[in-house]
């Protein structure tokens, strides 16, 4: 009489079969090996760890680097579009590359990423200077689908359609975190800010760096709330000013032909120099200390904008009498410009995130295909049993027999083995036999699969590789 399963087949068999159900529908996709009958299981290559830290790094220039978009973009907003604006030295402006240390940042490929994006949706909050960094994205992103079109629904402000990837980019204007009172100086000493939670005034009142922490949490919760842990949500930290001379509203300005060198950040940025532009680092360690513990990703693009005091609109902001009403603007920035390197350092980031959760996704495939091999062995070895033979006689047997016979044994093994357990069908033994005997047929090629179109780059395949 045939012996009965060993409990450590059955466990063996219980484990692959319900990872098996996960498995396919989420990770299959992903398998990135083929296998030849007679070969044995090729390891699934992981991807390397996360390169080097792409917000720190030097500008480099390069007299051959050109824009990616001109002043006939349509999602130009006129008073940053300082090529229509004739502010000077714009070829000089755009010709200044980032260079991470030990790094290789390449220009961000419009097609490629709307490609990654595709089927979804991109957001972004903020006051004016998440506009300028929206305009330059979609600028830059209309390279990649020309007939990108100008997006608006009630309740938003202002984005893009592009239906070549059916990629929608929206943006919400809120100026403010929190409501306060505006007045010319903004917070005068002799009037304290008044704070409120839940509709109530804080007691007693705090001061405003103490009140800008209280607002960021109960922000943060709130985005934690109602955004899950799917949804990618980075946060962009300050863009810094470069008012020369004083501030915004004291003639303060920015007429620079070159960035500045590294020795002379700290004079203009460090807090404790107590100069005009000392706001942004201020508010940057709170912030990332504040967003610690979170699912929010920081996007530290002050560092390398600190440099580029020669990239902002200045005088020349396409209006007449701008200038002696509002002064010059050392705040935003010439589009194309700075944020053009920040889209391409926000695909990077997009990039890397998605090529970590491929990572992990890889290792959990390789866990599963070496379980799976080990339930094959096992099974086989049940089917020997089961048979009376020995392996190497079962395997000659096995190539022996014909599709019927073949039906026949395995039924018979699921027969003997249903009194005691039965999760596997005779379709799946005589599949699993056949694989353990490198029988089966190649699996399809899943990096063409219609799920990430574009992870092939992330995955380091080419044409060639795929041949």
């Amino acid at each position: 009489m045939a012996s009965k399963p060993s409990p450590k087949l059955i466990a063996w068999l219980i484990i692959p079969s319900c990872l098996l159900i996960f498995f396919y529908s989420t990770l299959l996709p992903l398998y990135t090996t083929t296998r030849t009958p007679g070969s044995p299981t090729s390891k699934i290559p992981l991807l390397p760890s996360a390169p080097c830290d792409l917000f720190k790094g030097h500008w480099d220039f390069d007299p051959n680097r050109k824009p990616m978009y001109d002043s006939t973009c349509p999602f130009h907003r006129n008073a940053w579009n300082c090529i229509k604006n004739q502010r000077e030295n714009m070829g000089r402006i755009n010709s200044w590359k980032w260079v991470p240390e030990r790094c290789d940042l390449n220009r961000v490929d419009p097609g490629g990423f709307l490609n990654l994006m595709r089927n979804r949706n991109i957001g972004f909050v903020g006051d004016s200077l998440n506009e300028n960094f929206l305009v330059s994205f979609l600028c830059v992103l209309r390279v990649g689908d020309g007939g990108a079109k100008k997006w608006k629904r009630k309740g938003a402000w202002r984005g893009a359609y592009f239906p070549k990837f059916n990629v929608t980019v929206a943006y919400h204007r809120a100026v403010l975190l929190a409501k306060y009172e505006w007045g010319y100086d903004k917070f005068p000493k002799e009037t304290p800010l008044v704070f409120y939670k839940g509709g109530q005034p804080i007691h007693p009142s705090l001061e405003m760096m103490d009140g800008f922490k209280v607002v960021v949490e109960n922000m943060l919760a709130h985005i934690e709330k109602v955004f899950p842990q799917k949804v990618l949500k980075f946060w962009r930290l300050q863009s810094p000013r470069h008012f020369h001379g004083g501030d915004w509203n004291q003639n303060g300005s920015c007429l620079f032909d070159e960035p500045l060198e590294e020795f002379q950040l700290d004079l203009w940025f460090d807090p404790s120099n107590n100069g005009v532009n000392k706001e942004a680092r201020k508010w940057n360690h709170l912030i990332e200390e504040t967003l610690k513990g979170t699912s929010i990703r920081t996007l530290d693009l002050t560092h390398l904008s600190e440099f580029r005091a020669d990239a902002h609109p200045a005088i020349w902001l396409g209006k007449k009498d701008a200038v002696s009403v509002w002064g010059q603007d050392c705040m935003h920035w010439c589009l194309p410009g700075v944020p053009d390197t920040w889209e391409t350092l926000t695909d990077e980031m997009l990039a890397i995130e998605l090529s970590l959760e491929i990572k992990k996704l890889n290792f959990n495939i390789v866990q599963r295909e070496e379980a799976l091999e080990k339930s094959r062995e096992l099974l086989f070895t049940e089917m020997c049993n089961f048979a009376g033979l020995k392996s190497e006689d079962l395997k000659k047997k096995w190539r022996r027999l014909n599709e019927e016979e073949r039906w026949c044994l395995a039924k018979g093994f699921v027969a003997e083995w249903s009194a005691h357990f039965h999760p596997l069908s005779a379709r799946s033994v005589k599949e699993m036999v056949e694989e353990y005997l490198g029988q089966s047929n190649d699996f399809s090629d899943p990096v063409s699969s219609k799920m990430f179109p574009d992870l092939r780059k992330l995955l380091g395949f080419n044409r060639n590789s795929e041949e």
